[in-house]
C-alpha cells in the first residue's frame, strides 16, 4: 500500500524540491570534537590544580580520561607526565596510591595499553612511588610485575626504572624473583647497549642485597658479571663490583663467588683511581674475610699477600680495613691463620701498612698464637713482628711482655732454615728498637745464638751477626754479651767468603765498640789486623762498617791511644772522596773522633784532610757538614793542627756555610760550626782569622739566637773580639771566655 502524500509545507520546500544527495554520521563528526574538547579539559585541569596537593576527585577525572576510548594519546600523556611529576612528592604519591588501592584495574589497563609512551610513563610513575617507603606495599599489591617483565624494547628503560625503584626493598626484590624478572637479566648483561649492562647489575645488586636469589640462578648471573670487570668502561666495572658486593653479603653469594674465580680480578681493582671501584672491591674483601666459607677467608688473605710481596706502591692500604683480616688469626684452620699472617706480614712492610695493622690491635691476637708449634705460623709471626718492629716503636712494650717466648724459639733445633731464619731476623730487629729491654735475654740464650754464627747456612750468620750487633746496642746487655766472647768468632767471619757475612760482622763489631769495654774486646780479637783490606774491599757497606768501627775505638780513652798507630789515615782520608755519600759520612765520623787525640789530629792534618774540608762543607748530607764542622772543632783544640785550619783560610767556609743555616732543622750543624768557629778562635791567629771573615753584625745576630748552645760559643768569639778591641768590653766576659776556651762539646 502506498504511503499517502504528505501536505507540502513552507518550512520544507527547499529539501523537498531538492534531490536527497551525500549524508554523514553526526555521530563520526562529533569524535574528533570531543577529543579535542577532553584535550582542553584536561589541560585547564591541570593548569587549575599546579601548586596544590592532589586531590582525589582530580585523580577521578584524569583516570576517566586516561581510560576513555575516545581520547587523544597526547591527551593521556599530557596527563601521566603530570602523575609521574606528581609521584616524586610524598604527598602527593600517597593520594595516588590510595586511589589505586580502590581502582587497582587501571594500571593494568595503561601496561597493556598499544601506545609505548604510555607504558613507559606508567612505569615511571610506579618507579616513583615505589621510592616512598610508605608506598612501596601498594605498589606491590597491584601485582604489576608480572606485566613489567615482557614489556618491549620500546619502553626498556621506563621498566628498568621501576624494577630498580622495587629492587631496593626486600618485599620488591621478592616479587621480581617471583614475576621471573631475573631470567631476563643474563641477556642485559650481555646487551651491546652500555646502559642495559650497567642498570641489569644494579639491580642484581639490589636484589642480592637481600638474599632472596635462588642458588642456580645467582650461579648464572655471576658468570656473566664477573666477565664485566674487564669491561673497558669504568661505570659498567663499578657496578658489576657493586653487584659482587651485595652478593658476597650472603653464604650462597660466597659460594658461587668463589666457584667464578672472582679473586683473579681483584688485585688490578685495587689500584684503580675511581673511588667507587675502590670501595666495592674493599666491601667485597671484607665480605669474604667475614665470611663462614674457609675457602674464601684463606684464598682472600693469600691474595692480599701475594699483591703486596711485590715491591709496589700501595696506596689502598690507608684505606683497606684489616680487622677482618686479623680476625682470621682466631681460626681453628691452621690454613687460614697461615694465610692471614702471611697477608699481614707483607701488608705490614709498606708505609702506613705496619701502623694500620696495629691499630687493629694485632698484639694482642699474636700473643695467644707464640705457643704454637707450627712452624709455619712462626715463621710469618716472626716475618710480621720484624716488619712491626722495623715501622713502629709501638711494639715494644709488647715485646717487653713476651720476650721470653720469642727467644725460646731460638732454643730449639733448626729443623727448617728458613723458618730459623726469619726467627733470627725477628728477633734481630727488634732488638735494633731503641729503648726495648729484652728481659729473657741470658747466658744460655746467648751462648745459643753464639752457636748459630758456626752454622753453615751463610743467611743464619748473617741474620746472627746483626742480631748480635743490635743486642749489643743496648747498655744494659753489653756485658752479658761480652762474656760469651763473641768477638774471636766475629773477627773469624771477616774472612768468609760471602760478602753480606763479612759486612754483618763488621757492623756487630762496630756496635759492640760503642761501649769501652766492648771496643777493648775487640781490640784484643785483633780486628784492627783486618782494617786495611776491609777499607779496601769495594762493598761499600764493609767501608761504612769499618769506619763506624773505627770512630767508635776512638771515643774511649781505654782503646783510642791504643790504636792510633794501627789506623791506615791515608785510607780513610781517601773515602772522603767515595762516590758513595754514606761511605764518605761515616769516614768524616771516624776522622772527628780520632781527632779528638793530639797525635790522631796530627796525622790526619799531615794527610791533607784540609783540603777536603770545602767539599765536605758543600754536601747535601746534614749529618756530613755538622760531623766535618765537629772535626775541625776538635782539630782547633790542637796547637799545631790549629795553624793549618788558619793557613788553609777554612774560617771564611765555614762562617759562609753558617750564614746559610736559616731553618730549625739545620740547628745541629749551626752547632757544630760554632763550636769548631770558637775553638779556632781561642788561638790568637784563629781569633784573628774568624772575626776578620765575620761581620760584627753577624755576630750580635748570633748572639741573640735562640739557641742556648750556639749562644754559648758565639760568648767566645765576643769574648775574643773585646781582647782584639773589636767590640767594647762587658764585665765578666773575659772570665767567661776564659772557662770556655778550647772546650770540648759533652753531647760528643
Amino acid at each position: 500500500m502506498d504511503r499517502p502524500a504528505t501536505p507540502h509545507s513552507t518550512h520544507s520546500w527547499w529539501s523537498d524540491s531538492n534531490s536527497t544527495g551525500a549524508t554523514i554520521s553526526l555521530h563520526a563528526a562529533a569524535k574528533p570534537l570531543m577529543k579535542l574538547m577532553y584535550d582542553q579539559q584536561a589541560r585547564g585541569l591541570i593548569k587549575r590544580d599546579r601548586g596544590t596537593p592532589l586531590s582525589r576527585t582530580s585523580l577521578e577525572i584524569y583516570s576517566s580520561y586516561l581510560t576513555y576510548k575516545h581520547i587523544f594519546s597526547r591527551t593521556r600523556t599530557l596527563i601521566l607526565r603530570e602523575l609521574d611529576g606528581r609521584a616524586t612528592l610524598e604527598a602527593d604519591a600517597r593520594s595516588m596510591a590510595d586511589f589505586l588501592t580502590s581502582n587497582p584495574h587501571l594500571v593494568a589497563e595503561l601496561l597493556e595499553c598499544s601506545d609505548s609512551e604510555v607504558r613507559g610513563l606508567t612505569c615511571m610513575i610506579l618507579g616513583h612511588l615505589a621510592r616512598h617507603n610508605s608506598i612501596m606495599v601498594t605498589v606491590l599489591a597491584l601485582d604489576c610485575c608480572v606485566q613489567i617483565v615482557p614489556l618491549d624494547v620500546r619502553v626498556r628503560w621506563s621498566a628498568i626504572h621501576a624494577i630498580l625503584a622495587l629492587s631496593s626493598w626486600k618485599d620488591g626484590s621478592r616479587a621480581i624473583v617471583s614475576a621471573s624478572l631475573l631470567d631476563e637479566l643474563p641477556h642485559l648483561l650481555e646487551s651491546s647497549d652500555t646502559s642495559a649492562r650497567k642498570w641489569a647489575c644494579t639491580i642484581v645488586g639490589n636484589v642480592a642485597s637481600h638474599q632472596v636469589i635462588p642458588a642456580v640462578l645467582l650461579a648464572t648471573l655471576c658468570v656473566r658479571i664477573v666477565s664485566l670487570l674487564s669491561d673497558k668502561d669504568v661505570d659498567i666495572v663499578g657496578s658489576a663490583l657493586y653487584a659482587l658486593s651485595q652478593i658476597t653479603s650472603g653464604s650462597d653469594g660466597i659460594q658461587v663467588v668463589m666457584m667464578v674465580n672472582v679473586l683473579e680480578y681483584i688485585p688490578g681493582l685495587l689500584f684503580s683511581q675511581d673511588a667507587t671501584v675502590k670501595t666495592s672491591v674493599f666491601r667485597i674483601i671484607q665480605n669474604l674475610l667475614l665470611s663462614s666459607n674457609p675457602s674464601a677467608k684463606k684464598g682472600t688473605c693469600e691474595m692480599l699477600g701475594n699483591i703486596t710481596s711485590s715491591n709496589h706502591d700501595y696506596p689502598f692500604l690507608a684505606l683497606l680495613d684489616l680487622k677482618p683480616c686479623v680476625s682470621c688469626l682466631g681460626e681453628k684452620d691452621a690454613t687460614i691463620r697461615r694465610a692471614a699472617l702471611y697477608a699481614l706480614a707483607n701488608i705490614s712492610r709498606w708505609p702506613g701498612g705496619a701502623e694500620a695493622t696495629l691499630d687493629t690491635n694485632v698484639l694482642d691476637k699474636l700473643t695467644g698464637l707464640l705457643d704454637l708449634d707450627d712452624t709455619a705460623t712462626q715463621k710469618w709471626m716472626c716475618t710480621l713482628l720484624a716488619n712491626l718492629a722495623l715501622k713502629c716503636t709501638l711494639i715494644s712494650s709488647w715485646t717487653v711482655d713476651n720476650t721470653s717466648e720469642l727467644v725460646s724459639y731460638l732454643r730449639t733445633d733448626p729443623q727448617d732454615v728458613n723458618v730459623h731464619r726469619t726467627k733470627i731476623y725477628a728477633l734481630s730487629t727488634i732488638a735494633s728498637v731503641p729503648n726495648v729491654p729484652l728481659n729473657a735475654v741470658d747466658a744460655n740464650m746467648l751462648n745459643r745464638m753464639l752457636d748459630l754464627l758456626d752454622f753453615p747456612d751463610p743467611k743464619i750468620k748473617l741474620q746472627t751477626c746483626d742480631m748480635v750487633g743490635n743486642l749489643a746496642s743496648h747498655r744494659s746487655l753489653c756485658s752479658a754479651i761480652l762474656e760469651s766472647k763473641p768477638c774471636p768468632k766475629l773477627v773469624a767471619l771477616l774472612s768468609h767468603e760471602v760478602a753480606g757475612v763479612r759486612q754483618s760482622a763488621a757492623h756487630a763489631m762496630a756496635c759492640i765498640c760503642r761501649w769501652p769495654e766492648g771496643a777493648e774486646a775487640v781490640v784484643d780479637a785483633t780486628a784492627l789486623n783486618h782494617v786495611q783490606d776491609m777499607l779496601d774491599l769495594p762493598d761499600s757497606d764493609m767501608r761504612i762498617s769499618t769506619c763506624d768501627m773505627l770512630g767508635n775505638m776512638a771515643c774511649h780513652r781505654s782503646t783510642g791511644l791504643a790504636i792510633l798507630q794501627l789506623i791506615p789515615y791515608r785510607k780513610i782520608v781517601s773515602l772522603l772522596s767515595d762516590q758513595n755519600p754514606r761511605v764518605c759520612r761515616s769516614a768524616v765520623y771516624a776522622l772527628w773522633k780520632i781527632s779528638g787525640w793530639v797525635h790522631g789530629a796530627e796525622a790526619i792534618v799531615d794527610r791533607c784532610v784540609l783540603t777536603a774540608v770545602p767539599r765536605l762543607l758543600r754536601s747535601t748530607d746534614r749529618e756530613t757538614r755538622k760531623w766535618t764542622c765537629e772535626m775541625l772543632g776538635e782539630l782547633a783544640r790542637h796547637k799545631s793542627p790549629s795553624y793549618a785550619l788558619v793557613e788553609t783560610k777554612l774560617c771564611k767556609k765555614i762562617i759562609s756555610m753558617l750564614m746559610t743555616l736559616q731553618s730549625d732543622s739545620d740547628i745541629s750543624v749551626r752547632r757544630a760550626a760554632s763550636y769548631a768557629l770558637a775553638n779556632i778562635s781561642c788561638w790568637p791567629e784563629g781569633a784573628a782569622a774568624v772575626l776578620d771573615a765575620l761581620p760584627l753584625d753577624r755576630v750580635k745576630k748570633l748572639l741573640n739566637c735562640s739557641d742556648s748552645e750556639t749562644k754559648r760559643w758565639m760568648n767566645i768569639l765576643e769574648a775574643k773580639a773585646q781582647e782584639r778591641e773589636y767590640l767594647k768590653p762587658k764585665p765578666g766576659s773575659g772570665k767567661m771566655a776564659r772557662y770556655l776556651c778550647c772546650g770540648r762539646r759533652k753531647e760528643n
